[in-house]
């Protein structure tokens, strides 16, 4: 066995285990995603390279291009380990997280054109594959149907819907029920709720476990307000987010209706974060299923006058 094939059996060995190691910290399967798209026909290419050694690695015109791009990728990597430390230091706005994640799809896009140059230099259909494969599982989130989620949540509570609609759009009561990692900052115009009210809050967001989450300041406006009936929102940075509240009398109290209709953006679900969507809408469900519990405990223990 040469040197190179021992160096390719230590890469086909030490590339799933690396991967491995960063979903295990990310527990993302946007990560997976990314792993397969970087790091799948690379290992194939080790396993053939062990397997069937062709001629020894010379520098060639393909080698240099793979080179150069690594060289620009480390670049863009460097660049955005140093912004994403002072971003770190306050809140941002979405634009400026879309900017961190435009930087993560350029060093995404190097990475995946200088490893299929390089592997194409030694197995031209595993660059050409590596390259088509990276295309079709991008181009297959083109389709708004595909990018589509939403969350929908029925509840009972035992009070009318003139008890239940203050809790629902007053600030003031919010947190006697609401727990949650979001903190409102600043309701404009202050007091209850209308048609035009907005919220700012903050939210944190994170790529993983392992890592500080970026505090992000949104905004939700009221697009439509029906006292003791229902309240719409719209997320104004991504207008593609609404939700709608709805209160529906019954015998024994208000039926809470909740519905979310959204759409992922392209380039992050290109990026496999519509794998992660169940897990996220499932947190949040679990989230405001708690709310409900207490606001429930809240309506029994104070009956509306």
């Amino acid at each position: 066995m040469t040197a190179w094939q021992v160096g390719a059996l230590v890469l086909a060995f030490v590339l799933p285990i690396t991967g491995a190691i960063g979903y295990f910290r990310s527990r993302r399967v946007s990560v997976l995603i990314l792993l397969a798209q970087i790091g799948l026909f690379f290992e194939v290419g080790a396993i053939i390279y062990v397997i069937e050694p062709g001629s020894e690695p010379s520098l060639t015109p393909l080698l240099l291009l793979a080179f150069g791009l690594i060289a620009v990728d480390f670049v863009v990597m460097l660049w955005s380990i140093v912004l994403r430390r002072r971003l770190l230091s306050k809140p941002i706005s979405i634009s400026q997280l879309d900017r961190v994640n435009d930087r993560a799809r350029v060093s995404r896009v190097l990475t995946v054109l200088a490893l299929s140059a390089l592997l194409a230099n030694f197995e031209p259909w595993l660059g050409v594959a590596m390259l088509l494969f990276f295309v079709a599982t991008t181009a297959v989130w083109l389709p708004v149907r595909c990018r589509r989620y939403g969350l929908e949540l029925t509840t009972d509570l035992p009070a009318p819907p003139g008890a239940v609609f203050p809790y629902l759009v007053d600030p003031a009561k919010w947190n006697l029920y609401r727990s949650s990692d979001i903190k409102v900052v600043k309701v404009t115009p202050s007091g209850p709720l209308a048609a035009g009210s907005r919220v700012i809050s903050l939210m944190p967001v994170s790529v993983g476990k392992s890592f500080k989450p970026f505090m992000l300041e949104t905004t939700t406006e009221v697009t439509g307000l029906d006292p003791d009936e229902q309240l719409s929102t719209v997320w104004i940075e991504r207008p593609y987010e609404r939700s709608n509240t709805r209160l529906e009398p019954t015998p024994s109290g208000t039926r809470l209706n909740f519905q979310l209709h959204a759409v992922m953006p392209f380039w992050l679900a290109a990026m496999g974060v519509m794998f992660d969507v169940r897990r996220m809408v499932a947190q949040r469900r679990a989230e405001m299923d708690a709310n409900y519990v207490r606001l429930r405990a809240i309506l029994q223990a104070v009956p509306a006058q």
